[in-house]
């Protein structure tokens, strides 16, 4: 969550302080701001920081066994750690 990146002061998980470089904790007043002026602007998509928005081309342009080492790094390959399913449909 918000903590495991520094939010509010609290310190970055030592596996993810290499993030904070590149993607710095938010400020609620600027992403508030940022939406507002996408609304009227009627953006239909917003990416805070805007390198985020860059991700999908950057990961795209790496060869799939770097691309699956960096996500592996950033702990996008234990998104699903610890999934158990649904719960079966109840019966009739």
């Amino acid at each position: 969550g918000a903590a495991l990146l520094g939010e509010g002061g609290a310190p970055c998980h030592r596996r993810f302080a290499w993030l904070g470089l590149l993607l710095p904790p938010l400020r609620p007043e600027a992403v508030a701001r940022r939406v507002v002026r996408a609304v009227v602007e009627g953006e239909e998509r917003v990416y805070i920081p805007s390198i985020v928005g860059w991700a999908p081309t950057i990961l795209n342009l790496l060869p799939a066994a770097a691309r699956d080492a960096l996500l592996s790094v950033c702990g996008a390959a234990d998104g699903m750690h610890g999934f158990r399913g649904c719960a079966p449909p109840p019966r009739s």
